[in-house]
């Protein structure tokens, strides 16, 4: 949890950052992401746990909680990248390759 908080911040100051640069800090877009999507992620979270805890899956030890908390680590981090690129910084060609196999598993997951 500590982890995705983290990367939470960052994805927030880097898409912040990035508002800024393409002057639309006001756009329905951040209000989305700040607003909306980011406090629905721990909300998730807890409801995975809550599953974990009342549910068959922990005979069989899989954590729906952990798989959520991963899932979500991959899309922040992704994002934070995303957000970076927009500013100007360029990333190592095989952490885009390992992070873009990341997110297009999530995708067909959904």
């Amino acid at each position: 949890m500590r982890v995705l908080f983290t990367l939470t911040i960052i994805d927030c100051i880097t898409g912040f950052l990035k508002a800024i640069k393409e002057r639309n800090v006001l756009s329905k877009k951040m209000y989305i992401g700040f607003i909306l999507r980011k406090p629905a992620i721990y909300l998730a979270i807890m409801t995975m746990n809550q599953l974990d805890k009342s549910s068959f899956l922990n005979d069989i030890n899989i954590s729906l909680r952990v798989c959520m908390i991963t899932g979500c680590i991959i899309m922040e981090s992704i994002s934070i990248m995303e957000n970076l690129t927009k500013l100007g910084i360029k990333f190592p060609g095989i952490i885009e390759n390992i992070l873009a196999v990341k997110k297009e598993k999530l995708d067909k997951e959904k």
